[in-house]
């Protein structure tokens, strides 16, 4: 699994298992000349404030020893660490979190050199247009006890 993909998936994880009676999954996304922000908004329990500071510890979690083994922000951290980027986390008690995943926006040579100098992709300082865009997720009870439900 891409590693990204790991961060994406650990953070939705814990918003669903926040929201047992359901709840509103809200994923924006913006990008700007040099990064790129996905941040992920639940309507959760959100996080004490005394806990706040530890969630990135590693073996910490508050989910019940069968459910959660207290890595999966530890590891998606590190995740995003090592591409460069950074994660802020917004949460009031009783109305949800908002985790932000922060990422800088790097052309490679590889890249760039797929493209000749004529008709190569726009250089993101000069010219990338900052840009937007919402997805919304209605958690359901149902959704959240046994996955997706046909309708």
């Amino acid at each position: 699994m891409p590693r990204i993909k790991q961060v994406f998936l650990n953070i939705i994880n814990n918003a669903v298992y926040a929201m047992k009676d359901g709840g509103s999954l809200t994923i924006r996304t913006t990008a700007g000349a040099d990064k790129v922000h996905v941040a992920f908004q639940d309507t959760g329990l959100g996080i004490p404030a005394d806990i706040l500071g530890r969630i990135f510890d590693p073996f910490f979690t508050t989910k019940p020893e069968v459910s959660g083994t207290g890595l999966g922000l530890s590891v998606s951290l590190g995740i995003v660490q090592s591409h460069g980027g950074a994660v802020d986390v917004q949460s009031t008690p009783g109305k949800g979190s908002t985790f932000t995943i922060i990422l800088p926006i790097k052309f490679d040579a590889g890249f760039l050199g797929r493209w000749g100098p004529r008709n190569g992709p726009p250089h993101p300082q000069r010219s990338a247009r900052p840009g937007k865009a919402v997805t919304r997720l209605g958690i359901t009870r149902d959704w959240v006890a046994g996955g997706a439900k046909d309708s």
